[in-house]
């Protein structure tokens, strides 16, 4: 699968370990799809909801032998729960929940026996002790609209009156005028929701 400017939410639903059910958000929609008709460890895949321009609600049942792939089972052994994926330039960026520090540990070092994958861990997070300040699953922003974010912040998108387009913000980051704006407008509404609602 080739992961460029896509995100999958699962912290709202779940479902059996054979199965998971969660949001795709994403420009890449299609290729992703592509990525799982093509993988031998998904038996078959479902979406449940087309909510346009860029949102799906996927169903995705895995063989039984996916079951027994090392990284699935060590996720399984350790008990990490993904809250958020994102794909960007071919790496893979997760958010997950464990229990605690030993967990974490030992996932690590279990992973760090499967040659073909490279984790590194870029923070820790306490959600009792930051609780006032903790923005989960739906409220994140992805990387793709964080750097919209900035760069249309840099250029004077938000000044009045504009001092750039959609068009040249879209030329700089090297996509189409709507999916720039789809990005800044998806990522202040998670901003605006999440300040709200503190």
């Amino acid at each position: 699968m080739t992961f460029e400017d896509f995100a999958i939410n699962t912290n709202s639903v779940g479902d059996a370990r054979e199965t998971v059910i969660f949001w795709g958000e994403g420009e890449n929609l299609n290729s992703f799809e592509e990525g799982l008709r093509s993988n031998g460890y998904i038996e078959s895949y479902e979406i449940l909801a087309d909510v346009p321009p860029d949102h799906r609600l996927y169903r995705v049942t895995f063989t039984p032998e996916a079951m027994c792939l090392s990284s699935y089972a060590l996720v399984m052994k350790h008990n990490l729960v993904f809250t958020d994926v994102h794909g960007e330039n071919g790496t893979i960026h997760a958010r997950a929940r464990v229990h605690d520090r030993d967990r974490l540990k030992g996932f690590l070092a279990d992973m760090g026996d499967i040659p073909e994958l490279t984790i590194e861990v870029d923070g820790l997070y306490d959600e009792v002790a930051n609780a006032d300040t903790y923005t989960s699953g739906r409220f994140k922003i992805s990387p793709a609209q964080r750097k919209a974010l900035e760069l249309a912040l840099d250029t004077g998108y938000f000044e009045e009156p504009r001092e750039t387009t959609l068009e040249e913000l879209g030329d700089e980051l090297g996509v189409s005028e709507g999916a720039v704006g789809g990005r800044i407008r998806r990522g202040v509404r998670a901003l605006v929701e999440y300040y709200l609602k503190q």
